[in-house]
């Protein structure tokens, strides 16, 4: 099962530029997907340990929390909060 330890940045603020999300954790794949607000975005496989997708300037559009998750072989890792700053 795939596990985050931590995302990177950690928050952005909203109305911000699009930007590059880092995932670390554990048994992360090539076929890994990360989920932000139950939207599937592709996965850059880096390391069995770390994986990275570009999340637009609309996702950011607007403040709050954000739900990421990823998601590989029909399992999904623990849930960890992204802030969208004001």
């Amino acid at each position: 099962v795939p596990n985050i330890s931590q995302l990177s940045p950690t928050s952005v603020t909203a109305g911000g530029p699009g930007f590059v999300l880092t995932v670390d954790g554990t048994n992360f794949g090539t076929g890994a997907s990360i989920s932000w607000n139950s939207v599937a975005h592709n996965a850059t496989y880096l390391t069995g340990q770390q994986i990275a997708t570009m999340i637009s300037a609309a996702d950011i559009a607007n403040p709050g929390d954000v739900q990421v998750y990823v998601r590989i072989n029909g399992q999904n890792s623990n849930t960890v909060m992204f802030h969208v700053k004001q």
